[in-house]
């Protein structure tokens, strides 16, 4: 296996989201710290957005575990639903078994609002989060609107935390969302990563996984991984990890640069004319060296009076 070849405990780059390798880099810091701090401060909704691949879903991994020491979390990881749903799933993630009974006779959306009061007075204070909010319906975010209307003693009973790709500012800049992104108290973007970030990220990511006091990846690779994924995480992972195979089929202990070629082309993040490119380059430096040769021999010819 990948891992017993390189002596790591785990394999460091896969793109599924773990807390455990939680980088602390500024924008995903910056994004965390911001939600934790609107949730302290009861404020009801609160948006991350960031093209596909930056890492939204491993912070909400990171802020759902740091809120579930204080506070109940509720989660959709799915938003492409109806509004029944979603209540219903919110009531199935707030179990509350004694008042059945007296819940028969309620719509839904009573059943919530009494579960969240029962929750905020009882147990701990309510927080959802909802990833790829981008695909949540117009009638879905009309809803959220409505829901941050609950309230008690001046505090919302559900505070709401959205992660979306872009699509979702396009969204709620539409007029008929004018409400809705009036009660947004925070917004952050996060960006994508610049190449000494890229270069702490993946040696990072390597120390946790068992990498001790050197770096198997070499600098150029590192450059190289930089430049093609644009520093975007989900692809850094992508490519880290199959260069790594690459290395390993080499039986090389150091990732290279051939390597990360190697992974991009197979990856389709390099463009024929790329290939071209690099080819054109060696082969200019082939030509170069041939007629440097040719001369050489004339003038050698030349001196020794054969011609």
């Amino acid at each position: 296996m990948l891992q017993e070849y390189f002596g790591l405990k785990d394999n460091p780059f896969s793109i599924h989201p773990n807390p455990h390798y939680y980088c602390d880099l500024k924008f995903h810091e910056e994004a965390l710290q911001m939600v934790i701090y609107s949730v302290k401060n009861y404020d009801t909704l609160i948006k991350i957005t960031g093209q596909i691949g930056l890492g939204k879903s491993m912070v909400a991994a990171c802020v759902r575990d740091k809120l579930k020491i204080t506070h109940h979390v509720c989660e959709i990881r799915n938003p492409n639903m109806k509004i029944e749903s979603l209540i219903t799933s919110l009531i199935n993630q707030l179990p509350r078994k004694e008042a059945l009974g007296l819940e028969k006779d309620l719509l839904p959306v009573d059943i919530l609002e009494s579960r969240l009061k029962y929750f905020n007075e009882h147990v701990q204070p309510v927080v959802l989060i909802i990833d790829e909010a981008q695909a949540m319906e117009d009638s879905l975010l009309e809803t959220l609107r409505l829901l941050t209307n609950l309230e008690q003693r001046g505090r919302p009973l559900l505070q709401i935390i959205l992660f979306g790709q872009k699509e979702l500012d396009v969204k709620l800049a539409q007029d008929k969302f004018k409400q809705l992104r009036q009660r947004i108290c925070f917004s952050y973007e996060i960006r994508s990563l610049r190449l000494r970030e890229v270069i702490f990220y993946i040696n990072f990511r390597l120390s946790v996984a068992g990498i001790e006091g050197r770096s198997i990846f070499h600098q150029d690779a590192m450059e190289m991984i930089a430049k093609y994924t644009k520093g975007v995480p989900r692809n850094i992972n992508i490519i880290a990890h199959k260069a790594m195979l690459f290395a390993s089929s080499a039986q090389s202990l150091d990732v290279k640069k051939s390597h990360v070629w190697q992974a991009l082309r197979d990856h389709g993040l390099v463009s024929m004319y790329d290939v071209f490119s690099r080819w054109k380059i060696y082969l200019i430096i082939v030509l170069v060296a041939l007629n440097l040769v040719v001369a050489l021999n004339i003038f050698l010819l030349y001196t020794n009076g054969v011609l």
